[in-house]
């Protein structure tokens, strides 16, 4: 995965004939990197060692999905290390996987193979267990304006990791463009063509660590992009309903899934009022029931406590609402278990 797609400040730019150096740092690389090539459990402590025989046992993790779309082997790293020596030393990076022939020919022919295995590491470490080396990592990350295909990753952490961690992810975020905010906020809200499974709960965590530190020249670009994902009051708007949201109707429906869930309808005067109502909007946990078939098979030899069971099945019932609808002359928008959303008018249909 790459992380950097413009040049950083903080990144040589020197090229690196690998070929002609690996022999002879292959014995220093040893001491700080070993790499598997057998697969390995979900990351966890590791006593094999991770240096040559006879020198220093060194306690090891394995980082299981590797680096982000490298198809290659898993990647085996000390559990604890100093990330800015590594990254930004003096000596040329070592490979993920040196005993890779055809891995270490394509970082060979790439135009600036030091910048690429600087990427690759970033993106180990920022995966890495120990959240000591992941905030280490990205305390020496900067976008310098420009994009990023990490957007994911930065999602994750501002949702999930430690505060400081967070934070920290949050400060690698502005200093991206914003296709890197954009990106962000869309995976932190699970929305876009492939959803990130992030939690709205969790979401909206990363959201407001973003937004409280957002810088002020930024700030409407934020609102912009965050305000239909999480709402007014999330995104630094006032939650105030500018006029009431009246009850239009409710009641149950069948979604395309077979199982019938609870929908509420609603009117709003604005968009922006429409997006406070659904903030404050409290999605039930409820699983949603199948409805049961009037069918009964040899009802001829049922008693009346199976007719009396039978009959209530039949009844489905929810105490809170699976779906919230509030419609707008601005367009119609809704909210269930993934957040709020915008319908398109096919989803009217």
């Amino acid at each position: 995965m790459a992380f950097f797609k413009r040049k950083s400040p903080l990144i040589h730019d020197e090229h690196v004939d690998f070929a002609a150096i690996q022999k002879a740092s292959e014995q220093k690389v040893a001491n700080q990197v070993r790499t598997v090539a057998h697969p390995a459990p979900s990351p966890t402590p590791s006593t094999q060692s991770a240096t040559p025989a006879g020198a220093q046992q060194t306690e090891t993790v394995v980082i299981k999905k590797g680096v982000g779309g490298w198809q290659y082997k898993d990647v085996e790293v000390p559990t604890c290390l100093d990330v800015k020596a590594l990254l930004f030393s003096k000596t040329p990076l070592p490979y993920l996987w040196p005993e890779d022939e055809t891995y270490r020919r394509s970082v060979d022919k790439h135009e600036n193979p030091q910048v690429l295995l600087r990427n690759q590491w970033t993106a180990v470490f920022l995966a890495h267990p120990n959240p000591d080396v992941v905030l280490a990592t990205l305390r020496v990350f900067d976008l310098s304006g420009g994009a990023s295909s990490g957007c994911a990753v930065f999602a994750q952490l501002l949702a999930h990791g430690e505060h400081s961690v967070a934070q920290e992810a949050a400060r690698v975020v502005w200093t991206g463009n914003d296709s890197v905010v954009e990106g962000t906020v869309d995976c932190l809200g699970s929305r876009g063509a492939t959803p990130s499974g992030i939690l709205p709960e969790d979401g909206k965590r990363g959201a407001v660590i973003l937004r409280d530190s957002c810088p002020e020249a930024r700030r409407a670009v934020f609102q912009r992009l965050a305000l239909e994902a999480f709402g007014p009051a999330t995104t630094g708007f006032s939650s105030t309903l500018g006029q009431p949201v009246p009850f239009k109707h409710g009641g149950l429906r069948k979604i395309p899934t077979g199982q019938i869930e609870k929908l509420e309808v609603y009117a709003a005067a604005t968009k922006l009022d429409a997006l406070r109502f659904l903030e404050t909007c409290k999605i039930t946990n409820e699983p949603r029931q199948r409805p049961p078939s009037l069918f009964v098979d040899r009802a001829e030899t049922m008693t009346t406590q199976d007719w009396q069971r039978v009959s209530n099945l039949a009844k489905v019932d929810y105490r809170g609402v699976h779906r919230f609808i509030v419609e707008t002359p601005e367009g119609t928008w809704g909210k269930d278990d993934s957040g709020i959303y915008k319908l398109d008018p096919d989803d009217r249909k």
